[in-house]
C-alpha cells in the first residue's frame, strides 16, 4: 500500500512552491534454494544513462519527502527541486538482523532565459520562425547532486553519489520543431563506482534530442 501527497501554491504571480511527502509499505520477496529474490531499493542513475549505485534489499517502510519552486518571467524561468527517501532494511542481514535503514538525498537548481524574448508559457512558440527569422533560441544551466547512505556509523563503504553540472542549449528553428544540445559534467564521490573505477576527475557527456509536436 502505498498513500501520497502534494501540496502546490502560488503565491505571487509567475511563482509556484509545492511539497509532497509518500509512505509505503515495502516487501522483499522470499529468499531461498532454488529462489533469485530482486532488490527493491531506490536506484542511483546519472543523467548520462551510468549506473553508480546498484538495488539494495530493502523491507519495511519507505518515506519520501520532497520540495519545489519555480520562478517564470518573460524569457527566464528558474527551479529548484529537494528530497529525501528513507528505506527499512527489516531482516535483510546475513542473519536476518536489521540492518540500517538506507537514505537517498538529492536536490538541483537550474535557470533557463530565451535569448529571442519569447515568453515561458508552456509552449513555445517563436516570433520570428524561419525563414523570417532566427527561431526561439533558449540556453540553460543545471546543478544537481544525488547521494546515497545509510544512517548507520560512517565505516568501511560510506556511501555514493554524483554530482552533475549541465549546460544546454535549444532551438525552436518552427514551432513544431524542437533541437537540443547538453553538455554533462559528472563526478563520483567514490572514484571506485566510477565509469572507470578507481579514476578520478570529470566525466563528460554529450547529448542530443530533437522533439516534434503533432497538431
Amino acid at each position: 500500500a502505498t498513500a501520497v501527497g502534494r501540496l502546490l501554491v502560488v503565491p505571487a504571480d509567475g511563482l509556484e512552491l509545492g511539497g509532497s511527502a509518500s509512505l509505503a509499505d515495502v516487501e522483499a520477496e522470499a529468499a531461498g534454494p532454488g529462489l533469485d529474490p530482486l532488490p527493491k531499493g531506490i536506484l542511483g542513475e546519472g543523467p548520462s544513462g551510468f549506473l553508480f549505485y546498484e538495488r539494495h534489499f530493502v523491507q519495511g517502510k519507505r518515506r519520501r519527502l520532497g520540495g519545489e519552486a519555480s520562478y517564470r518571467r518573460g524569457p527566464v524561468g528558474v527551479t529548484a527541486e529537494w528530497l529525501r527517501a528513507g528505506e527499512e532494511r527489516r531482516g535483510q542481514g546475513s542473519l536476518l538482523d536489521d540492518l540500517p535503514a538506507q537514505v537517498t538525498t538529492g536536490w538541483s537548481a537550474g535557470a533557463t532565459w530565451l535569448l529571442t524574448g519569447e515568453k515561458k508559457d508552456g509552449t513555445i512558440r517563436p516570433r520570428r520562425p524561419l525563414p523570417r527569422g532566427p527561431g526561439a533560441i533558449e540556453v540553460g544551466a543545471r546543478l544537481e547532486l544525488l547521494r546515497f547512505d545509510d544512517e548507520g556509523l560512517d565505516q568501511g563503504f560510506e556511501g555514493a553519489g554524483n554530482r552533475i553540472i549541465t549546460g544546454g542549449l535549444s532551438w525552436w528553428p518552427v514551432a513544431w520543431l524542437r533541437l537540443m544540445g547538453n553538455v554533462l559534467v559528472e563526478r563520483y564521490d567514490d572514484p571506485l563506482l566510477a565509469p572507470e573505477p578507481g579514476r578520478q576527475g570529470n566525466y563528460v557527456t554529450f547529448l542530443a534530442r530533437t522533439q516534434l509536436q503533432l497538431r
